[in-house]
């Protein structure tokens, strides 16, 4: 049948459940816009294609899904490459496509041209290096087999984003397509681990003494979170996880050692602990810099064998999907599960109070314990880097199935705004937005987008007058705060602009009352909380 290959490109992404589509336009890209109108699709017309491939990052995280962005040549295909490098490095499954310069014209010095020909930026191989795959369409009829693949790509095996760069002369033209709904060309199985090496793993982890679970974000089995709370109950045995795999666990349930790569409570429990069993877990490089290894027998699980070994020796392994390996773990308990549980219980019920102090302002802890405490189970966080980040990750205590959102191995400044956008495209249920005064900047030109669209999302800006962690590093350093400081606009009058609730909070009671006048209010609300003078720099 012919069909218009801008037609066909719609059809397919409705048919693989595509809801909504994130971008801005173009020359290029303005065909591929209109063959959405009737296809159900919603469009989210965002002020910058980085805003717009972050917002699709945290819809994929939030509904657990493909994000899908359409963005025009040149400048609107090399602004994606910041995003695209964070969904590479944290796995998340995403499809841009972008249009490009007339065919006949390559290598002619088109505008936005991207084909690396004479003088002009080779865009597909600027975004290779940030993607699964970057592909380019030779030809209208090999539209859609490129577009399938990057889909299967995405997300099969460890998913991650993939480019298709199509030229805008494409669009209008007529193919023959024999396409017909078909999901079962995308494999998203995981390969099962090999019972023996499992054996090895699991025996050697009940004659140990002191067990550790670490559970990380190479752990991508749906639906895993039942069967992993299933084994740590089984098992009786302490577990910690990695910033991206706090999604998976229950960090209320008595066993919980700790999240992320630098708590205070699991480096101590490292001391005595003599077998660490890793599931899908990416650890950083200096993560064992002050603990014995030899002392440590370390075992690995993971689907992607690239993963095994490869930060740290390891001294057994088994690849394959861990719902896999948690059902080769037989149903009796450690045989210290009573003596962990008792150290565990007194641990976790140690509260961590905020720092006392005179000074005006609010503590960073109490801001995040204020949410934790008013804010619904299934509320979705999203957090911004440096210090509002690592106190989120180790600090913020999440529900079985609730979400949290970080750009985790790139640490990317600005990804929290767009993001949480994302998230309240693609839940009901209530977002709250944590980022610093230096991570709201970067990403502000997108709350116009909340306006348009109507979204309720609470935006909590820790202000500490600059960029908190890299001003107190460059102290540190070279013994000054030089470019990591800054003035700051006022935020409430921003907010208000954009028909948001605003308030400004310097004291905790203020801040615990406007949280709860924000969680009562239908639309978005804006809380400027400037922390203790301490924490200024």
């Amino acid at each position: 049948m012919k069909t218009k290959v801008r037609d066909l490109v719609a059809s397919i992404l409705k048919d693989e459940g595509v809801g909504h589509i994130f971008g801005h336009t173009g020359d290029s890209i303005l065909a591929m816009w209109q063959s959405i109108r009737h296809t159900g699709i919603t469009p989210i017309f965002n002020k910058t294609e980085f805003g717009a491939a972050f917002m699709a990052d945290g819809y994929s995280r939030t509904a657990d899904t493909m994000g899908v962005i359409f963005t025009t040549g040149g400048p609107g295909a090399t602004n994606l490459a910041t995003p695209l490098g964070t969904a590479y490095l944290d796995s998340i499954p995403l499809l841009a496509i972008s249009g490009s310069a007339v065919s006949s014209h390559i290598g002619k010095n088109a505008f936005q041209e991207g084909s690396g020909r004479g003088r002009s930026i080779e865009q597909r191989l600027c975004l290779k290096a940030v993607c699964k795959r970057a592909m380019l369409a030779p030809s209208p009829e090999a539209v859609e087999a490129m577009l399938l693949d990057g889909i299967r790509a995405a997300c099969s095996g460890r998913p991650g984003p993939v480019y298709l760069e199509i030229p805008s002369d494409f669009w209008d033209l007529e193919v023959d397509s024999e396409y017909q709904p078909n999901k079962l060309y995308k494999n998203t199985t995981l390969p099962e681990v090999s019972q023996k090496d499992s054996s090895q793993i699991i025996n050697q982890l009940y004659v140990s003494s002191y067990p550790l679970l670490m559970i990380g974000e190479g752990v991508l089995d749906k639906n895993i979170s039942n069967a992993i709370m299933n084994s740590i109950d089984r098992l009786g045995i302490p577990f910690c996880v990695s910033p991206l795999a706090k999604n998976l666990v229950n960090e209320f349930h008595d066993l919980r050692l700790g999240s992320g790569y630098e708590s205070a409570a699991v480096h101590n429990y490292l001391e005595k602990c003599d077998y660490v069993l890793l599931l899908g877990v990416r650890l950083q490089p200096d993560f064992f810099d002050n603990h014995d290894l030899a002392s440590i027998t370390l075992a690995q699980v993971d689907s992607d064998p690239f993963e095994i070994g490869r930060s740290f020796p390891v001294n057994l392994s088994a690849v394959g999907s861990t719902s896999s390996f948690l059902r080769l773990i037989p149903r009796i308990s450690h045989k210290r599960s009573i003596e962990l549980l008792a150290y565990l219980t007194r641990l976790n019920n140690s509260i961590i109070e905020p720092k006392i102090s005179d000074l005006p302002g609010v503590a960073p802890l109490e801001i995040s314990q204020t949410v934790m405490e008013l804010a619904p189970e299934t509320t979705i966080i999203v957090c911004d880097t440096g210090y509002t980040k690592a106190r989120i990750v180790h600090d913020y205590k999440t529900h079985l199935g609730q979400k949290i959102l970080v750009s985790d191995r790139n640490g990317c400044m600005g990804y929290s705004i767009p993001a949480a956008i994302g998230a309240a495209i693609a839940s009901d249920n209530l977002v709250v937005c944590f980022c610093g005064d230096g991570g709201f900047q970067m990403g502000l030109n997108e709350l116009g987008v909340v306006m348009n669209y109507g979204l309720k999302i609470i935006f909590i800006i820790e202000d500490n007058g600059g960029c908190g962690s890299i001003s107190d590093y460059n102290f540190a350093t070279y013994d000054n705060r030089y470019v990591s400081n800054f003035k700051n606009p006022n935020f409430e009058m921003l907010a208000k602009s954009y028909g948001f609730n605003s308030s400004s909070a310097r004291k905790v009671s203020e801040f615990k009352s406007q949280f709860a006048q924000a969680l009562a209010h239908k639309g978005t609300s804006l809380i400027h909380a400037h922390l203790l003078s301490n924490y200024l720099k």
